[in-house]
């Protein structure tokens, strides 16, 4: 009997580690391929676009690759507390449990934080920074974080019943929800009447399909974070349990969600292709009010990846790059050869990936990554197989 029990949670929790492993490999492909996308653009993406990329994907791999890590540490505790002795219940293992829960809790709501902060910054852009439509997003996500931080510390209180647990992790989704769908009306509203007023005064195609395809990724990215907060909701509403299947699998799918949206809209303005032959404003997700880089003269040549003027990115590139550069002649005492890294550097300022030198290191750096998460999307698939294949309890 206790086997047959040990296997029904070792299911629920090998099927919540494979949904996190799955979603994870997803969000780390779709991570590098932006980041990639974006700094082989240079200067031809806006500096707050940049900066964008930069803030919110290392924040979402950091706090993805932590709640993965706990989610397998996780199921590991229960494997060994579970498949123990009748009786015996490893008080370390318990332990440990315990903090790997509070502190999956957490992170999940520093999540939600990252990306309601996100969105509300691409509203913010898109109204072209008026700082009065910011006041109910701004209260709805001191709503959510404030109810989620209570729901995860009463998460371990063994005082309250399972329905008490499931209303307090309710009310966070529900208005996590409800955040969204604001965030995402309010951006698509302003997109959509600016696609109105240019096809009042008839502005030329392109524009306009700019304008569709931005209202596109909007309502796509926006529909699927609801859908997975309604989700988690219904879930708890019919299994009003925080330790069942539903919102455990849920909780999973949730947690990745949160960082797939973002990397989506990100790499899709990274993606899109801009001419220099059409007129009108450009595509109003991510860089609204910035400094439009102009070409190059005729005849100049190609401009450098970072020769835009000063930004925080271009600055701390060539800080960590002279770092990088100290750092080579302390260990292996090669001043010449930083020397002449140097001037290479002050010849052809841009990264040392997108150098025709650095091409073949380029390549088996992001095939490795992309590998790691192709592997970790196969081994989440095979742990959700596997963990749904497992029967239930025996009926003894």
């Amino acid at each position: 009997m206790l086997m047959s029990e040990a296997v029904t949670d070792l299911t629920i929790y090998t099927a919540e580690t494979g949904v996190s492993l799955f979603l994870y490999g997803i969000y780390l492909c779709l991570a590098i391929l932006t980041l990639y996308v974006y700094a082989r653009a240079g200067s031809r993406r806006s500096p707050s676009a940049k900066r964008l990329v930069y803030i919110v994907l290392p924040a979402g791999l950091v706090l993805g690759t932590t709640q993965t890590v706990l989610d397998v540490v996780r199921m590991a505790v229960v494997w060994v507390t579970l498949l123990s002795p009748e009786g015996v219940t490893p008080g370390r293992a318990y332990e440990a449990y315990i903090a790997s829960n509070i502190a999956s809790n957490v992170f999940l709501c520093v999540n939600v934080l990252v990306t309601d902060i996100f969105l509300m910054y691409r509203c913010f852009v898109v109204w072209e920074r008026n700082r009065a439509v910011l006041i109910a997003p701004v209260l709805l996500i001191l709503a959510t974080t404030a109810t989620a931080l209570v729901a995860a510390i009463q998460a371990q209180n063994s005082s309250m019943s399972a329905s008490a647990h499931a209303l307090s992790a309710i009310v966070p989704a529900l208005l996590g929800t409800v955040t969204n769908i604001c965030l995402t009306c309010l951006t698509a509203y302003k997109i959509w009447s600016a696609h109105r007023v240019a096809v009042v005064f008839k502005t030329n195609t392109g524009v306009r399909t700019r304008y569709r395809k931005a209202l596109l990724i909007i309502t796509e990215s926006g529909a699927i974070y609801t859908i997975c907060t309604v989700g988690m909701a219904i879930g708890l509403l019919v299994q009003p349990n925080t330790a069942g299947v539903t919102y455990l699998v849920s909780t999973g799918v949730v947690k990745h969600m949160l960082n797939i949206v973002p990397a989506l809209a990100l790499l899709y303005t990274g993606l899109q292709e801009t001419s220099e032959a059409e007129a009108g404003p450009r595509l109003p997700l991510l860089e609204a009010g910035d400094r439009e880089v102009c070409p190059a003269p005729a005849g100049t040549g190609p401009r450098s990846e970072f020769e835009s003027s000063p930004t925080i990115t271009s600055c701390s590139l060539r800080a960590s790059t002279s770092t990088a550069m100290a750092l080579l002649s302390f260990i292996y005492n090669r001043p010449n050869r930083v020397l002449q890294l140097q001037k290479q550097y002050q010849a052809d300022p841009r990264p040392i990936f997108l150098r025709p030198a650095g091409a073949k290191a380029t390549l088996t750096v992001y095939g490795t990554l992309f590998s790691l998460g192709f592997a970790s999307s196969l081994y989440g698939a095979g742990c959700l197989v596997t963990g749904y294949g497992k029967g239930g309890p025996s009926s003894e």
